[in-house]
């Protein structure tokens, strides 16, 4: 589709140009050369695949906020966790991720 400005109908623009620029180098605005003519059920399938498409972006973005809220969940409940076992192992313990066996580490008194 080709677009011209308001100011200057002989020269035509790309979309891209008009896109990236917003408004003519004239000062004018772009307006397309042609208008396409839909049918009305070639509005409605329009339409139809926008909605559908417009449920798939809104059910990703809904999944990424429940899986955000699951992170806050995870963070939240290992923050009381690790306090807890740095309450009873002290802060310089570890533990093998493999074995679950805690190594208690002395603390070292300056």
């Amino acid at each position: 589709m080709l677009y011209f400005s308001t100011r200057d109908k002989q020269r035509t623009f790309s979309f891209k140009e008009v896109f990236l620029n917003a408004l003519a180098s004239d000062g004018g605005l772009y307006v397309p050369t042609s208008i396409p003519k839909f049918s009305p059920e070639k509005i409605q399938s329009m339409n139809n695949k926008f909605n559908e498409l417009r449920m798939k972006i809104g059910d990703f973005e809904m999944q990424k906020q429940l899986t955000l809220q699951e992170i806050n969940l995870l963070k939240a409940d290992f923050t009381v966790v690790e306090k807890e076992l740095e309450e009873e192992y002290g802060k310089n313990s570890t533990i093998d991720l493999s074995t679950g066996e805690i190594t208690k580490k002395l603390e070292k008194i300056e």
